[in-house]
């Protein structure tokens, strides 16, 4: 009688839990797999580099690879821009010494699908997920400046009766449109200086530009650089980093 292997058994008990979830710590997979966190640990390093799963760089989660979750459930179109865009993430932060993020549009703000917070930003590093508003952020301001006209006008619009009194300011007259012609005029946008969109209250809300992610006209996601306000200005930032952010947001459409 031919044995099984039990180390693949537990491998696939890993896969298993994993494509029941959108994403797992090692400390989640522990419990629904009951294995000892050393074999956890190995197995899942294992599982990466063969490429059958992904740690995400901003939060740590582990996640089955993009194009496996086809086979075990209709993946949101984000997963996949999330896992190419690390890397690129990763890179900005080297070069720069600071964070960056991508984020979606879902509904009225954006969603940050990945960061490179917890590599050298102790501020607010777990953002993956946190929706900044659209009027406010660089991420959102990137994007409405960016997308295509008729999409602008039915946002703007949705903005303008939404409950959330941050998103009203979108129904003032010519705001927006002297908010795009300014974004698109100097080729990024910046987070209005104080805007914090968490919670959970800082001595001083960081800085932020951001330039969005196209491909055949369209906006796909957003990236921006983060530094706390006391490291440089706006304008420094955009004359050190915006060639930088440019061609990563170039590269990454390219991927997409």
């Amino acid at each position: 009688m031919v044995k099984s292997i039990r180390a693949v058994a537990r491998g696939l008990a890993i896969l298993e839990v994993l494509a029941e979830a959108d994403s797992l710590s090692l400390q989640e997979i522990q419990g629904y797999t009951g294995l000892a966190k050393a074999t956890t640990l190995r197995l899942l390093v294992t599982l990466t580099e063969q490429g059958w799963v992904y740690r995400g760089l901003g939060d740590g989660r582990y996640r089955l690879r993009a194009e496996l979750t086809i086979r075990t459930r209709v993946p949101a179109s984000f997963e996949r821009m999330g896992e190419i865009a690390g890397p690129l993430l990763a890179g900005i932060q080297k070069q720069t010494g600071w964070p960056s993020d991508i984020a979606v549009r879902e509904d009225n703000r954006m969603r940050i699908l990945e960061t490179s917070r917890g590599v050298s930003f102790v501020l607010n590093y777990r953002v993956v997920g946190f929706r900044p508003h659209m009027l406010w952020s660089a991420l959102g301001r990137a994007y409405l400046a960016y997308c295509p006209s008729d999409e602008r006008e039915e946002l703007v619009a949705r903005l303008s009766r939404s409950e959330d009194k941050q998103d009203r300011t979108a129904g003032l007259t010519g705001w927006v449109d002297k908010l795009v012609a300014s974004i698109r005029n100097q080729g990024y946008a910046h987070r209005e200086p104080g805007y914090w969109g968490h919670a959970a209250p800082v001595p001083e809300a960081p800085l932020a530009i951001a330039v969005p992610v196209m491909r055949d006209g369209r906006v796909l996601a957003t990236i921006n650089i983060v530094w706390p306000p006391a490291a440089m200005t706006v304008a420094t930032a955009a004359s050190q980093y915006l060639g930088l952010l440019l061609e990563t947001a170039e590269a990454l459409g390219e991927r997409l």
